[in-house]
């Protein structure tokens, strides 16, 4: 397992395009599609359903026995792919613009690092030894490094506000009971003094509303009145291609569109193939204010920092440099909160459930038995029936799958950032706003591409683009103007 490294592309063999009959651009797009298909979905288990009802009724499993798919083999597979792409993308004969071969070999170090961190993933699960030691550093470094960090105090203030919305006086025998259970698999002491969970100040909360509204202007004045019985899924997009069609007339790239899929799903933008998936089938909004929220999140922060990232020196600003996912879904829930006129904490179960196993100490059982717990006695329905627990179990569990894929007590972050981005960028705003202003704060925000506004180095590449006044400057064929 020592051999969890970035890949070396210099030093590989030159493949080229001599013996291929098909087009270039063809072999390439199948290859990203290889190298991307189930290369997180590999730490998801063959038998999921199976493994969480053999879980749910055997007490004395501490983990469901998941089955996976993946061995030494599929790695050593992956990085081949990888390796032959990165040849691909550089051959002459591609016939990728030199934009395009800046995007594509950002997306394939991206790419290399998810590897790297389901390799450390089976590595912590298969082997004893130096071997695990060795492969549980690496998932905690690449952990941090790719989706973000925990904070163990803040943990501590969620888990006590939750615990304070228990009702003890209100509570029957069968909760007492349930209560005192939840209390002898806490290990940490939540009656103290613990300092709140940051939350912005209405002064702050109502600067940012108003400049969000006065920042898009246009863009969100322009959605329609709510109908009647709300907006259908017909109708969001509808709003969506007016919202885009603006901004495409401000100078954003032509080449943004949108897709309708079947189904349903959460809508998605991605910046690299310009597209905005809008599912055909959704419920109906029935708010024009969150609606606007919503487009300002997507079109608004997503779409528009890749725009303002793609004109950069440094092409990471557009394929995203390191960290840059809780600082741009922070601004996203941040702007969206403020433009739908409500603050909200998104994400608590997935951190209380990361807190569970890293403060806590607790395995996948242990975490699960004290989250189904703190769930019923929190919604203070008194509930306390055989539909109501096994509803809250089967909550809990669900939770827990998604946090725990490496070993008992190694959490994934990757949930995270739901409740890391919007809680940053918020506590940001509010300790800079008196000295930068308004206007800083929003050119913080946005002008440094799809950076991480927290770290060091790039702010110092920010400052030195601005003051530099250096862009990265394309022709018509998208090849960069030296």
């Amino acid at each position: 397992m020592e051999k969890i490294n970035t890949p070396n592309f210099e030093n590989q063999p030159r493949l080229g395009f001599e013996s291929m009959e098909s087009d270039p651009r063809s072999e390439i797009e199948a290859l990203q599609e290889a190298i991307n298909y189930q290369v997180l979905d590999m730490i998801r288990p063959k038998n999921r359903e199976q493994a969480r009802e053999e879980f749910l009724a055997n007490d004395e499993l501490r983990r469901p026995n998941f089955e996976y798919t993946y061995n030494n083999d599929f790695f050593d597979n992956k990085i081949e792919e990888i390796t032959e792409l990165y040849n691909l993308i550089n051959d002459e004969k591609s016939g990728l613009s030199t934009r395009e071969r800046i995007i594509e070999i950002e997306k394939l170090e991206h790419s290399a690092r998810k590897i790297q961190f389901v390799e450390a993933v089976y590595g912590v699960q298969n082997f004893e030894g130096d071997k695990k030691a060795f492969s549980k550093a690496k998932f905690e470094e690449l952990n941090n490094e790719i989706w973000g960090d925990f904070d163990p105090q803040i943990y501590r203030s969620l888990m006590q506000q939750e615990l304070a919305k228990i009702d003890t006086d209100g509570l029957g025998s069968e909760g007492l009971e349930v209560f005192e259970e939840l209390k002898t698999l806490l290990r940490e002491n939540y009656d103290g003094d613990i300092e709140p969970v940051f939350r912005p100040s209405d002064e702050t909360f109502e600067f940012v509303r108003e400049s969000a509204k006065d920042f898009y202007g246009e863009l969100l004045e322009g959605v329609a009145e709510m109908p009647t019985d709300g907006y259908t899924q017909e109708d969001v997009a509808t709003e969506f291609q007016k919202a885009l069609d603006f901004l495409k007339a401000q100078g954003f790239s032509q080449d943004w569109n949108i897709e309708r899929p079947d189904g349903r799903g959460a809508i998605d933008v991605n910046p690299i193939s310009k597209t905005i998936k809008i599912f055909k089938e959704g419920k109906k909004r029935k708010d024009r204010e969150a609606l606007q929220g919503v487009i300002a999140h997507e079109l608004g922060v997503h779409a528009m920092r890749a725009e303002i990232g793609a004109s950069l020196p440094d092409p990471k600003y557009l394929a995203g440099a390191e960290g840059y996912l809780d600082t741009e879904e922070g601004i996203a829930r941040t702007i969206e909160m403020a433009i739908a006129g409500k603050y909200t904490q998104a994400g608590i179960p997935y951190y209380l459930t990361v807190g569970l196993a890293e403060v806590e100490g607790h395995d996948f059982r242990q975490a699960f038995e004290a989250s189904w717990r703190l769930k019923v006695l929190s919604s203070n329905k008194n509930d306390f029936s055989e539909e109501s627990i096994d509803k809250a179990r089967r909550l809990a569990y669900n939770r827990c799958f998604r946090i725990f894929r490496a070993d008992d007590n190694l959490a994934w972050h990757k949930d995270l950032s739901y409740f890391n981005g919007s809680f940053k960028i918020w506590k940001y705003i509010e300790e800079n706003l008196g000295y930068l202003g308004g206007e800083a704060i929003f050119d913080t925000l946005f002008l440094g591409g799809r950076n991480n506004i927290f770290d060091e180095k790039q702010k110092q590449e920010f400052y030195d683009m601005i003051t530099s006044g250096r862009h990265r400057v394309f022709d018509e064929n998208d090849n960069e103007v030296f």
